[in-house]
């Protein structure tokens, strides 16, 4: 509340501001007005100069209430919808906080708001100087219309991205996947958006080559996740091991209340010359599922050694008998050497 308070302060008095330069900007213009028109008093121009004096100073004041009314709106939208900002920094975890779907359109409402009454008021303000405007209109619908074919990306990527804000497909503060790229997003413009990636590269992706979009930061996550365990591990206990440490994992203080199912054996994934792999899960809100599994591992390493669970290796075991076929083999080849070394003394005193 304090943030919001204090960014509605500071967009008022910088609202003030540009209110005041514009108003004395204006005045400057009103004023060289009336000089010109008092300097030609009682000359032939001084009739058509006093028009042209109540011509600028109707515009002048068309433009003035214009830029107030925009000024007033842009700043409650401002004030009312603050932006917060979405940055990921080295050596900082990824805690995403989505902003709600309201404060993403805001930019583009803003957007809007800014061409509807800057183009509103140009107009009535050129009307006032006496300026026919229907010319203006025509001539602004065919060059708006050549632009249009002229830039067919442009309007491709505008209408795209109209239809996923109305898709609610992603929101500012979100970790998206789109066109095999990923990261959260930072910003939303009229024609594109801009990814954070979690190792701080900036991608600005138009709308209409945004293709499909993944959405990473909705309602849940399941995390999973296999271990491999001594091929003679009693499944049951390990069964009952998980189930308890995943009820005090939701009694954690720092990160139970983001479980919304806790840790569980899901079962036997795959059975291997020299593991037992096991397959555990959890549900988690979207956020921290990263933090959440690696404190999952950290508890499971130690509650695991405290009953005796033992993890799989990749040693291999060899056991062989004196029955051994190959034992007597070698045993046989022995003698047969040693025959062969006797005979050979015997032939050559």
């Amino acid at each position: 509340e304090d943030n919001k308070r204090r960014s509605f302060h500071v967009a008022v008095s910088a609202a003030l501001r540009r209110g005041i330069l514009a108003a004395a900007s204006l005045g400057l213009i009103v004023v060289a007005a009336r000089g010109a028109a008092a300097t030609f008093a009682g000359t032939a121009y001084e009739l058509r100069l006093g028009k042209a004096e109540t011509a600028i100073q109707e515009a002048a004041l068309t433009i003035a209430c214009g830029f107030v009314l925009f000024e007033i709106v842009t700043t409650w939208i401002g004030s009312k919808f603050v932006q917060p900002k979405i940055s990921i920094m080295p050596g900082e975890d990824e805690e995403f906080s989505p902003v709600s779907r309201l404060s993403t359109v805001v930019p583009l409402l803003k957007g809007a708001v800014a061409i509807t009454i800057l183009g509103v008021t140009g107009l009535v303000a050129i009307s006032k100087l006496g300026v026919d405007i229907t010319p203006v209109l025509a001539g602004a619908g065919i060059l708006g219309l050549a632009i249009s074919f002229g830039s067919q990306s442009l309007v491709r990527d505008v209408v795209a991205g109209i239809f996923y804000i109305a898709d609610d497909a992603f929101r500012i503060g979100e970790y998206i996947e789109a066109t095999r790229l990923k990261g959260t997003v930072e910003k939303i413009s009229l024609r594109s958006m801009r990814l954070r990636h979690h190792n701080g590269h900036i991608h600005t992706i138009p709308f209409g080559q945004l293709g499909f979009v993944t959405n990473f930061s909705r309602d849940w996550v399941t995390m999973k996740f296999n271990l491999r365990l001594d091929r003679n591990t009693d499944i049951e206990t390990v069964r009952r091991t998980t189930k308890k440490l995943g009820q005090e994992l939701l009694k954690d203080e720092e990160y139970g209340q983001e479980f919304i199912q806790p840790l569980k054996l899901q079962g036997v994934a795959e059975i291997v010359e020299t593991a037992l792999v096991l397959r555990f899960k959890f549900s988690v809100r979207p956020g921290k599922p990263t933090e959440v599994q690696r404190l999952a591992l950290k508890r499971i390493l130690k509650a695991f050694a405290e009953n005796g669970i033992i993890f799989a290796t990749n040693a291999v075991i060899v056991q062989s008998t004196g029955s051994d076929p190959f034992e007597r083999g070698g045993a046989a080849s022995a003698e047969i050497t040693r025959a062969r070394l006797t005979s050979t003394a015997t032939d050559n005193p």
